[in-house]
């Protein structure tokens, strides 16, 4: 959980980037307090001024990624989807789309300028 609710937008992007960052260069491997802070630009007691621990960047950034993919996925698909998500457990729901979706931004790894996966291709 957050330590602090009052950080910036863009403080909280930055950080969040520098896990996806992180996370490809280390090939999904872990990733500590320091490495974030390092990647992010900040120093590591401002980290623990956020999270309590680097799994909970994790969370956060695992979180982002599940809202930004219902967002797309209920724009795309209009109120059919959106109704059978709420008909079914939205755990349930949330854990399916996790196991599909981590392994794929784990794979495509961090944005890059032009707003595409800069890891490996797909092809």
């Amino acid at each position: 959980m957050h330590k602090r609710l009052d950080f910036t937008d863009t403080t909280r992007k930055n950080w969040i980037a520098a896990y996806w960052r992180c996370l490809a260069r280390n090939k999904g491997g872990a990733m500590t307090a320091k490495e974030a802070a390092l990647t992010a630009g900040y120093h590591r007691s401002t980290f623990y001024a956020y999270f309590d621990s680097a799994a909970d960047l994790a969370d956060a950034a695992e979180e982002d990624l599940l809202d930004e993919a219902l967002s797309t996925l209920f724009s795309c698909c209009g109120t059919a989807l959106r109704a059978r998500f709420l008909r079914q457990d939205a755990a349930s729901f949330a854990a399916k789309l996790r196991a599909i979706l981590l392994p794929l931004a784990r794979m495509a790894g961090p944005k890059d300028a032009d707003g595409m996966g800069g890891g490996r291709s797909l092809q």
